[in-house]
């Protein structure tokens, strides 16, 4: 497996890869040097990714059939060195009450913060504030 920076050429795959995010927003989010979208893939093709800024997660996509394998772990290491690098004192990420990575992130010191706030494209449905801190002082 190898893992790479995003890049424009990539965005179509993107799109395609998760259909949660438009082609005009993956233009804005590469065009934001405050961002970083690292790829995972093999032989096969893509795998998933991670995107994340100075102090927050953004979000972790995986294949689905890969959600109990180590690739989540290995993504979430990209942006966890980045914070541990940075020396930020806290980490945050809002993530679906229903999402697969809420449960990953808890099992890794995340905590809710207590706030919540509705989906848009689903009002019914909620996202939670996680936390990690502090981000520099952990193992």
């Amino acid at each position: 497996m190898d893992m790479r920076h995003a890049r424009f050429g990539d965005i179509s795959a993107l799109v395609a890869f998760n259909g949660a995010v438009g082609k005009q927003e993956w233009q804005q989010i590469l065009n934001d040097p405050w961002v970083t979208v690292t790829i995972a893939e093999d032989a096969d093709g893509w795998l998933g990714w991670i995107t994340y800024t100075v102090d927050e997660l953004r979000q972790i996509v995986v294949r689905d059939d890969l959600w109990g394998s180590d690739l989540v772990a290995e993504l979430y290491g990209e942006g966890y060195r980045h914070w541990r690098t940075a020396a930020i004192e806290r980490a945050r990420a809002w993530v679906a009450e229903d999402d697969p990575l809420r449960e990953f992130l808890e099992a890794e010191r995340w905590r809710p913060t207590g706030r919540t706030r509705r989906i848009p494209s689903r009002p019914h449905q909620f996202m939670t504030e996680l936390m990690l801190e502090p981000v520099a002082k952990t193992g």
